[in-house]
């Protein structure tokens, strides 16, 4: 009788990463969007769907988002009038139209509602319209246009924090409430198409090594009460001033309040740092 005996040996080395495979089917299409509805006067109960919003142009009242109980409270895009007497200072005003606000149109303090894409824009600021949040796509869900920061020091700040060196750049974004801060999620997204021809996708933050930097360069943001923070500074050696960044670059972020989270039947966890093509499809972004 012949026995045979099989020993295990040691492990081979790791082998190399296949290959990507190839993309899966394209999901079906999602739930339609919220709309902005407009009007003078309150808007009535069986006007628009759950998830949809209401302009009052008369008083500069913004309902919504709309769901079972109705329209609910809205809240004022227009500042207090002046006081009696000597006349007071002129109240915000919501202007409307088709593309981006010129930069000579309206005062500081008013809105700007593109029809066409969704882009709210405002309050205006003495440095212009600034980056607007759109107002499409899934309900309550509110994303940036594509924000280009300069290269060099005019696009980021030396700083520090906790005794580490940084560099950074703020982005007002007005639609940051503290509930979002303390219940919700936000993703920040850097556009490497234009960059380098290897770095043709986009891509979430946290990450490292960014085209134009040292290697070991780490790039993250953080964000508070409207106001989104992107920074960067060096692995492995956080007490060097980071140089600025040598190329311009784009980044949008996407805010995704506690409750829209839960409703998507994903953590928290799940949805910080989301592939930007999967974001897309579930949240409605638009380019």
């Amino acid at each position: 009788m012949t026995i045979f005996i099989a020993c295990e040996g040691p492990s081979g080395s790791e082998g190399p990463q296949g290959p990507e495979g190839p993309e899966g089917p394209v999901g079906p299409a999602g739930e339609d969007g919220s709309m902005i509805h407009a009007g003078d006067g309150t808007p009535d109960a069986s006007l628009g769907e759950n998830g949809d919003y209401y302009l009052d142009e008369t008083t500069g009242e913004l309902y919504g988002p709309k769901n079972d109980d109705g329209w609910g409270t809205p809240i004022s895009l227009q500042g207090p009038p002046g006081q009696d007497g000597q006349d007071g200072e002129d109240g915000s005003q919501i202007h409307a139209g088709s593309g981006a606000p010129d930069a000579s149109l309206g005062a500081v303090g008013d809105y700007y509602l593109d029809e066409d894409s969704y882009d709210l824009y405002g309050p205006k600021t003495e440095s212009g319209w600034g980056t607007p949040i759109n107002l499409k796509g899934t309900a309550n869900v509110m994303y940036s246009s594509w924000i280009t920061i300069p290269a060099g020091e005019s696009g980021w700040t030396a700083g520090e924090t906790a005794g580490d060196s940084l560099r950074y750049h703020d982005i007002s974004a007005n639609a940051l409430t503290e509930d979002i801060v303390d219940q919700g999620v936000v993703n920040v997204y850097a556009d490497l198409r234009d960059v380098g021809p290897s770095f043709e996708h986009i891509r979430a933050l946290p990450m490292t090594d960014l085209p134009g930097f040292n290697l070991g360069t780490s790039f993250y943001h953080q964000f508070s009460v409207q106001n989104i923070q992107i920074a960067f500074f060096y692995l492995d050696n956080k007490q060097t001033e980071p140089a600025p960044m040598t190329v311009e670059t784009k980044f949008r972020y996407v805010i995704i309040p506690g409750g829209v989270a839960a409703k998507s039947k994903l953590t928290k966890d799940e949805i910080k740092g989301m592939p930007y093509h999967e974001a897309k499809k579930r949240f409605g972004i638009q380019e």
